[in-house]
């Protein structure tokens, strides 16, 4: 009896932590979040939350513009081939009879990439005077869809200031215009169109394709055994272009 009397009081005093620790964070929350809440450190607030949307704009049409420079890659695409020069790389997408092209999935996680590490080196930049600035790593997710590609940057900020915290989460989605799905598609068209008829592209067929989703195709001479391709859009804000390479046995 006294063993589960003993275990019984040890019981309660737990308990009695828990609650007491719940309680004391959730005073220290209301705190914070009433001391943040002051004219003028919600102006500090909102300049911080100005400049960290900002940040995600630009980070945005930036990774856009890698992505599509560098052939839906943000990173040197392993074991695919590409060509490199100067720190830049160029992706082959039709190389010698294999088709190379990335998936929609792959050019989601590449563009993820690369908006992730523009965000972080955005968002460490930000200087505000009477705050003390903790960005977490961010978790972004990315989806191309018809016409469309949309972040959620899923960032979440730590901030201080005379030792009270709060933390605030940028979280919303955010959709832009882009053709870049079409794009994908129409590359995957011209790759397996040679596949199929060797020696050939169709000008024709890729024309009539490009201009169902008004796109716009150039190819031209890269060097003595591979042509560029660029795919390009002038109805969208972020006039999005899709770049790589073909290299073809003839």
């Amino acid at each position: 009896m006294k063993k589960r009397g003993i275990t019984t009081i040890f019981i309660i005093i737990a308990i009695l932590i828990v609650v007491s620790a719940i309680g004391l964070t959730y005073v220290q929350k209301a705190k914070a979040e009433k001391f943040f809440a002051t004219p003028e450190n919600q102006d500090l607030t909102n300049k911080l939350n100005e400049q960290v949307n900002n940040c995600i704009e630009m980070s945005i049409s930036s990774s856009l513009n890698t992505i599509g420079n560098q052939g839906g890659y943000f990173q040197k695409p392993g074991n695919k081939k590409y060509y490199e020069e100067d720190n830049n790389f160029f992706s082959y997408y039709f190389y010698e009879g294999q088709i190379y092209n990335p998936s929609k999935q792959q050019v989601e996680k590449e563009l993820q990439k690369a908006f992730k590490s523009q965000l972080n080196d955005c968002i460490n930049l930000i200087e505000i005077e009477q705050l003390e600035i903790d960005p977490q790593d961010p978790e972004p997710k990315i989806s191309i869809n018809k016409q469309q590609v949309s972040f959620e940057p899923n960032l979440p900020i730590n901030i201080k200031s005379q030792g009270y915290a709060i933390n605030m989460n940028f979280n919303e989605k955010i959709s832009k215009d882009s053709a870049l799905d079409d794009m994908i598609n129409l590359a995957l068209f011209m790759s397996q169109s040679r596949l199929e008829n060797p020696g050939m592209d169709c000008i024709s067929c890729l024309a009539e394709q490009a201009e169902q989703t008004n796109l716009y195709i150039d190819v031209y001479n890269f060097n003595e055994d591979s042509v560029i391709v660029g795919i390009y859009e002038n109805f969208t804000e972020s006039k999005q272009t899709l770049i790589y390479l073909n290299k073809y046995l003839e």
